[in-house]
């Protein structure tokens, strides 16, 4: 059986016509499957696929993954969530009314969650669906490109320990 490093890195590139992305995927040693993921927001219904992948690939280690994408798919129009706005807006008041503070700022109450959201192309299922396709597969590319890293140093490695029972070899003699 070959031997193969606990540590490595990969990273594969993929695009269609409505995005463009990468995948960086790092590993070191760990029991067991580990795995942390860094995913744009909206992309985290991905990360159970991901770790199917990971532990269909590997036996142990603990991973990184990032995933940067661009395109239609993150880079829509930014709106504001009525509802959520409204209800934002009803709360900062009643907590007006029971003490005495100063009003929000603007900027405050959009940078609450859910008050401004960006449209994007994973608004519509089908497209939704491709993308998520399309990233799964590249996610696997990755895996198998580190799988590679992983066994090349793995090979790095037994010459390094040969080389050195040889030289216990010829010490103990």
């Amino acid at each position: 059986m070959p031997l193969s490093s606990m540590t490595g890195f990969a990273r594969i590139e993929g695009d269609r016509a409505d995005a463009r992305w990468s995948w960086e995927l790092k590993s070191v040693n760990g029991r067991g499957i580990e795995a942390r993921f860094r995913l744009p927001p909206g992309y985290e219904f991905l990360e159970q696929d991901l770790r199917k992948i990971l532990s269909e690939t590997f036996s142990r280690g603990s991973f990184s993954a990032l995933l940067s994408i661009k395109g239609a798919a993150v880079d829509g129009a930014f709106v504001v969530n009525r509802a959520a706005l409204e209800s934002a807006l009803k709360l900062i008041e009643e907590i007006r009314l029971r003490i005495d503070c100063d009003r929000p700022r603007p900027e405050g109450v959009l940078a609450l969650r859910g008050v401004i959201e960006q449209e994007s192309a994973l608004d519509d299922d089908d497209a939704r669906s491709e993308l998520a396709a399309a990233l799964r597969e590249s996610f696997r590319e990755a895996a198998r490109a580190l799988a590679s890293a992983r066994g090349r140093e793995g090979e790095t490695l037994v010459g390094l320990i040969e080389g050195q029972l040889n030289d216990v070899d010829r010490l103990a003699l």
